[in-house]
């Protein structure tokens, strides 16, 4: 499948004017090679627009020595996408393999200089921003489709090309989880590492998570419940900044974690003639407040 589309932004700020067109053609190729594998890829060019809030020509003072400055002279960014999945799937084993890599061209990323004293934090658009992300999903279900543990190890790469900088990082975590169906009956246990992700000059650091859910099924009604990290008393997420000028590190900790406890009840009330309506395809939502933030990236 092939399609062709296009997009126009504009914004304007006193004098200052950006207008661009942005060409976006996709392509889905999808291959069965037997019934127990295929082999899919998508692929598109699209882009998006700089927020208000950074078009704004303003200065803010973040403390002392640190300042916040807008930036009117911001450009639309395009990027292009790459996505390709396999997978093989027989009797007990199940396999399934993604790979997404995207190119940002000119991305909108932080940019630190030193002015009169002063630290100032601006956004521009800077060289370009690479991103990786793979995994390989493993699946064994023993027991038909009874019983099904997963195993999903995955490992994502980022290169960040600023004017000033360059910096490259790289991701492992990994993913676990046993589903149980009997009858009515419900059983799921999930836990997953870290994912840690990267943006112009900051890391941005996941958190630790598993939960446990039992639950009961039955065609009009369901009931479940579970908690979440409940073998774990602490918990910490946070970012690290590696600026030249201004590296800064931000922890969040806690040794007394709380377990979370959730109840889940639904019930259907569907009857009488139904509708099917047609997917939305563009998203007009005019959502930005335009208000620039104070606070550190």
């Amino acid at each position: 499948m092939f399609g062709i589309g296009g997009m126009r932004t504009y914004n304007s700020q006193g004098d200052t004017k950006n207008q661009k067109f942005i060409f976006r053609p996709t392509a889905r190729v999808t291959y069965n090679i037997n019934d127990n594998s295929y082999v899919r890829y998508h692929g598109y060019i699209s882009g998006y627009s700089p927020s208000l809030s950074d078009l704004n020509n303003v200065d803010q003072e973040i403390d002392s020595l640190q300042i916040r400055r807008g930036n009117p002279d911001l450009k639309t960014v395009w990027f292009y996408t790459h996505t390709l999945n396999a997978g093989y799937n027989k009797s007990i084993f199940g396999a399934e393999f993604f790979m997404r890599y995207s190119y940002d061209h000119k991305p909108i990323m932080e940019q630190i200089e030193y002015e009169n004293g002063k630290f100032i934090r601006s956004n521009v658009n800077q060289k370009g921003f690479h991103r990786l992300y793979t995994q390989l999903a493993l699946k064994v279900r023993p027991w038909k489709d009874h019983i099904t543990l997963s195993v999903i190890p995955g490992y994502n790469r980022y290169i960040s090309y600023g004017e000033t900088y360059t910096h490259t990082y790289g991701n492992f975590h990994i993913r676990g989880s046993l589903s149980v169906n009997y009858k009515n009956w419900i059983l799921n246990a999930d836990a997953s590492s870290r994912w840690n992700n990267y943006w112009g000059e900051t890391k941005t650091i996941g958190e630790n998570f598993h939960s446990i859910m039992v639950g009961y099924n039955k065609p009009r009604w369901s009931l479940s419940a579970g908690v979440f990290n409940p073998f774990s008393k602490t918990y910490s997420q946070g970012s690290q900044n590696y600026s030249a000028l201004t590296p800064n590190i931000s922890d969040v900790y806690t040794d007394n974690l709380t377990k979370v406890f959730v109840v889940n009840f639904s019930f259907n009330l569907d009857f009488g003639r139904q509708y099917q309506g047609g997917n939305k395809r563009l998203n007009n939502d005019d959502s930005d407040a335009g208000i620039m933030s104070g606070a550190k990236k």
